[in-house]
């Protein structure tokens, strides 16, 4: 997550984000003041959670 983007014009923006592509690290840019990328933030959180919740549930299963 990248948090200010507000205050990032299109070109610092991009360099930012390459930058952290360079290092396979994957950036979600997002604005609280502006809203910018809070639904992107939320999907990808609620994905990460569901498959947490899918690795849980097939580990529990393994062990029992």
């Amino acid at each position: 997550m990248l948090n200010k983007v507000d205050l990032l014009d299109a070109v610092a923006l991009t360099k930012v984000q390459d930058a952290f592509a360079a290092l396979a690290v994957p950036v979600i840019p997002i604005s609280a003041v502006t809203g910018q990328g809070l639904r992107t933030l939320t999907h990808t959180f609620a994905e990460a959670l569901e498959r947490l919740k899918n690795e849980d549930a097939a580990l529990a299963i393994v062990e029992s």
